[in-house]
């Protein structure tokens, strides 16, 4: 594993289960990662572990999850480290943590994990290539997805963006560096929307500064800038939902797009705070 995996694991312990397969974890290629067997445990998996009946709702839930895993990482370590892991899943590791054939444990097939296995230094055209890389990867999965739990297309790749920018967000908060992670997130996921399907939309992600108790939209020609804000929180204005609302054991979740916008604001900046 490449030395910068210890770096990232150091500051960010919580990836260890997405890079690192576990003993009993199953090596997958891209295109088992799309076989619909392989997806219509992990819709059922989700109704085990989260209790979430409707399989469209399992589907899109399983999804949210999957891209945290498989992208989140990566991301990070674009913004920390400016190292780019490529994100063609099929020039790395794709795993299987607890895989479908261990049925009889209840949630076997949820979660993956994907470990990079090239990298090119850090630079606008390398995050593009990035997000399109991702996009022709998983576009057999969300096909095939989208038709096993019976869920509209453009819901999937609005997970896949929203995804995306909130992990390079979250990795500009954590380096102090907010805007940085805004700018790589546009520009992964505008590589995604050129690689998506043509029949589908990728929403364009959204900003928003939480800054002296307020909540305001981020100042986009400051990002363009490359300037530097101070005591400034950047966090996704969501387009999509992850469903974890339906289940029974769970509220909406601090970002939720189906909040009332001042409920959500409000939540945001109490979170910040605590």
């Amino acid at each position: 594993m490449d030395p910068v995996f210890g770096q990232l694991l150091a500051e960010y312990p919580r990836f260890l289960m997405a890079l690192e397969p576990a003993e009993h974890s199953r090596d997958l290629t891209v295109d088992e990662l799309a076989d619909p067997a392989l997806l219509d445990r992990a819709v059922v998996a989700a109704g085990e572990i989260f209790g979430v009946t409707d399989p469209r709702h399992a589907g899109q839930l399983w999804w949210f999850s999957a891209v945290n895993s498989l992208v989140a990482p990566a991301v990070t370590m674009m913004v920390e480290f400016d190292r780019v892991p490529r994100l063609d899943l099929a020039t790395g590791r794709i795993f299987l943590r607890d895989p479908a054939d261990r049925c009889e444990d209840p949630g076997a097939g949820y979660w993956v994990g994907f470990t990079p296995g090239e990298f090119s230094a850090g630079s606008e055209k390398a995050h593009r290539a990035a997000g399109e890389d991702f996009a022709r990867s998983v576009r057999p999965v969300l096909s095939e997805l989208s038709r096993v739990a019976g869920i509209r297309p453009a819901p999937l790749w609005a997970v896949t963006a929203d995804g995306m920018a909130q992990a390079a967000v979250e990795a500009g908060n954590g380096a102090f560096d907010p805007y940085l992670g805004v700018r790589v997130a546009l520009r992964l996921v505008s590589g995604l929307a050129s690689a998506a399907p043509e029949d589908v939309v990728v929403p364009a992600p959204r900003f928003l500064d939480i800054s002296d108790g307020a909540v305001i939209p981020t100042d986009m020609d400051a990002v363009s800038a490359e300037e530097d804000p101070e005591d400034v929180h950047t966090v996704v204005r969501r387009a999509s939902c992850c469903m974890i609302y339906r289940s029974p054991t769970s509220g909406k979740c601090l970002s939720c797009p189906k909040q009332d916008p001042a409920d959500r604001e409000r939540k945001l900046i109490a979170a910040l705070g605590s």
